[in-house]
């Protein structure tokens, strides 16, 4: 008889103060796969960010899937060995879902991920998915020339084919389509590097553009714009050979977004350029912070449109939105963003900010 029991973690009836057992157990699950990858949890969501973000089921159908100690009584977080998520967008993409498994270190190699992974596929297709995507952290990228690197077809990037996220992978046939380079800022960024960046950026700029920056809720004046360049960065950020569409971007996900980041206790500031003869927003760029942990951010989306390539927009934004962030959350000591290992231009940028790789993420595709 098994040792564990499944179930799926009912969907809280709203964001409170006092999560559900099965999502604390969750989360302590998250955390201690962070600390595994990064060293340490800034990566981890905690508990009542995880049930915030299962009870809005808004713009994605999500489940959680937990399996539980069969001996152990239920309101024990502890018991919670392995979780399984199942992503599903309602608004676009409707041949994609994303399943994520986790399992604690010490229950692992006893069956346990395989079956979360069993029960999430059978959700993922009973809702009429085709196409699985999942994702894999690892805490280093092998060298070129070591057999244990796994590349990525798109030429740049290698996993360690060993690690047991990639082995889980390759195991249910999952093809590794991308690799993404985690990096991390230190904080304070000198503000002479700062300054010096925005001031060459703009000099590139010339006077055709300006900045426009505002922080949590998009103005209304910039939100047909702002949806213009989500949608866009669906279509123009890398995705090698990720089966992703064009998502669908309107004031009403924008808000309910908003409303879900309140909920959790985030916060977001944002730096966009304005083409003065247009008036339209050229590119922007993003940064999450985190109420429960206020030394953390998590730089989010930065796009240029290609009309406006050329004016180093890229670096003109990331400078003046890490300004902004230093003036107004002076005690964020990490910021951490994401990038495909084959866009040469922003990490070029995120380098010469004082970015430095901390980890690599597979980015991997299931054709069912």
């Amino acid at each position: 008889m098994s040792s564990y029991r499944i179930t799926e973690v009912p969907l809280p009836s709203a964001a409170g103060p006092a999560p559900d057992w099965r999502v604390r157990g969750a989360a302590d699950v998250g955390a201690m796969e962070a600390e595994e990858v990064l060293g340490n949890t800034d990566l981890a969501d905690s508990a009542e960010t995880v049930a915030v973000s299962l009870a809005n089921q808004k713009n994605f159908t999500k489940h959680l899937f937990v399996a539980c100690r069969e001996d152990a009584p239920d309101g024990v977080p502890e018991s919670v060995l392995g979780v399984a998520w199942v992503y599903a967008s309602v608004r676009d993409n409707p041949h994609l879902s994303q399943i994520d498994v986790s399992v604690r270190p010490q229950a692992r190699g006893k069956g346990l991920g395989s079956t979360l992974w069993d029960t999430a596929l059978e959700r993922a297709r009973s809702i009429g998915r085709t196409v699985i995507l999942s994702s894999t952290g690892h805490g280093f990228e092998p060298s070129a020339d070591s057999p244990n690197a796994l590349a990525a077809p798109t030429g740049s990037g290698r996993l360690p084919r060993d690690d047991p996220g990639a082995r889980f992978a390759q195991k249910r046939g999952f093809a590794l389509e991308q690799v993404e380079r985690h990096s991390m800022l230190p904080v304070p960024v000198s503000p002479e590097l700062l300054a010096r960046s925005r001031a060459e950026a703009e000099l590139a700029a010339g006077q055709e553009y300006s900045l426009v920056t505002w922080a949590d809720r998009v103005p209304d004046e910039w939100m047909e714009q702002y949806c213009v360049l989500q949608t866009r960065m669906s279509t123009d950020a890398p995705v090698a050979g990720l089966d992703l569409r064009e998502e669908v971007w309107d004031a009403e996900r924008v808000e309910n977004i908003h409303q879900s980041l309140v909920a959790a206790g985030k916060g977001t500031f944002v730096t966009a350029a304005l083409h003065r003869a247009t008036g339209a927003l050229a590119g922007f760029t993003e940064m999450e912070t985190l109420r429960d942990k206020p030394e953390v951010v998590y730089q989010e989306n930065t796009l240029v449109l290609s009309d406006h390539r050329g004016h180093r927009l890229g670096m003109l934004v990331k400078a003046a939105n890490l300004q902004l962030l230093a003036d107004h959350r002076p005690h964020v000591r990490r910021v951490h963003t994401w990038n495909a290992e084959e866009n040469s231009f922003m990490l070029d940028i995120n380098v010469a900010l004082g970015f430095r790789r901390a980890s690599v993420w597979g980015e991997w595709q299931l054709k069912l």
